[in-house]
């Protein structure tokens, strides 16, 4: 909220900049951050006397006692400035005083940012979908071509029960970069989970991952859309299918356990007993439980030896680094506390277990 506060200060929009600043100011009082509060409060002096709300300004008694040079300067020239309108003239000079003072290191951010990064804040932590779209609005409009914008539109929207409009925010993005993986994937959950339409999630999905496949830098993981594409196949009685897609998954992308929990139930209902108990072993190890017992694999698939061979290795590895505190990119980082909350030598061993099984 400060720099977006700042941010309209530098586009010269100083009633939108007061009105961000004095919720910013009243949330650092409230934190009892003084510093904080006491920068904000200068900023908020200056976009006041850029409007001229001269009467409606009042400094803090705290944050005067800090004795900030650039508070003092600018509360003394509101007090000025509201007791004889001929100071205006030397508004000008003031203001580019204030500025001069300013050191602060609260970081600058450019008008856009703010605005994103405020929307972000409102949607995700403060479920307040029609103040954030207010703002992913104007985000859109001062970048047209901004393809994340429309993403985040699109989720606002159906967050508020829009879904056609975030069917719409979803096409607009798909036309300017027709490869666009995140907008493929939410589109295909408005049709899946809003629409009951099968057959177009089932396409979003498919195009999803024929854009991940061509190497496209998706914060989507493919592992994660191919579980959505087994859903699909799923929910369409196409069981087979909705295995061999979450096989596909594991495959690919070793570290979604949800492919494995799903895999072992489509294996269950398609009499495939040994695949399903031997997935389930794995899921427990996943959630932090100690297989006791390896199932025999004699009656597994050859192909689906294979995949499942290749994804415990890469778990094993994955233990391995984990356990001697390897530097994880953030996003495998994120996966490994989501499916080992703590990797110990336990999980180490219980995974090996199951490939030296697999692989006998």
């Amino acid at each position: 909220m400060h720099t977006l506060g700042r941010a309209y200060q530098r586009e010269s929009s100083y009633l939108e900049s007061v009105k961000w600043l004095k919720a910013c100011w009243e949330l650092y009082e409230y934190l009892d951050l003084i510093e904080e509060m006491t920068v904000c409060e200068g900023d908020l002096a200056l976009a006041h006397l850029a409007e001229g709300l001269y009467h409606d300004f009042k400094p803090s008694v705290r944050c005067i006692e800090t004795k900030n040079p650039r508070l003092i300067t600018l509360a003394t020239a509101l007090g000025t400035f509201a007791k004889d309108s001929t100071a205006c003239s030397k508004l000008g000079t003031v203001i580019k005083r204030a500025k001069a003072l300013d050191r602060t290191a609260v970081p600058v951010s450019p008008l856009l940012e703010a605005l994103i990064e405020t929307a972000h804040m409102l949607r995700i932590w403060l479920c307040d979908y029609s103040r954030a779209l207010n703002l992913y609005e104007q985000a859109l409009a001062l970048a047209p071509d901004r393809l994340s914008t429309y993403l985040f539109l699109g989720v606002t929207q159906r967050a508020l029960g829009n879904a056609a409009e975030g069917v719409k925010c979803y096409k607009r993005a798909l036309a300017l970069d027709p490869e666009y993986a995140e907008a493929w994937v939410n589109l295909g959950n408005i049709y899946f989970e809003d629409e009951k339409d099968l057959p177009h999630a089932e396409k979003c999905y498919a195009q999803a991952l024929k854009s991940l496949e061509k190497g496209y830098q998706s914060l989507v993981s493919p592992g994660t859309v191919y579980h959505l594409l087994a859903e699909v196949f799923s929910k369409q009685g196409f069981v087979y299918n909705a295995l061999e897609t979450c096989m596909k998954g594991i495959g690919v992308d070793s570290m979604c356990a949800e492919n494995f929990s799903a895999a072992e139930e489509y294996a269950e209902k398609l009499g495939q007993l040994q695949l399903s108990a031997f997935l389930r072993e794995i899921c427990e190890v996943l959630a932090g439980k100690t297989a006791l017992e390896v199932t025999a694999t004699e009656e597994i698939e050859g192909r689906h030896k294979s995949i499942l061979l290749g994804a415990l290795g890469e778990l094993v590895q994955v233990c391995h680094r984990a356990l001697s505190n390897y530097h994880f990119a953030p996003m495998e980082a994120d996966l490994l506390r989501k499916h080992f909350r703590s990797v110990t030598s336990d999980h180490l061993r219980c995974l090996q277990l199951l490939y030296d099984t697999i692989g006998a």
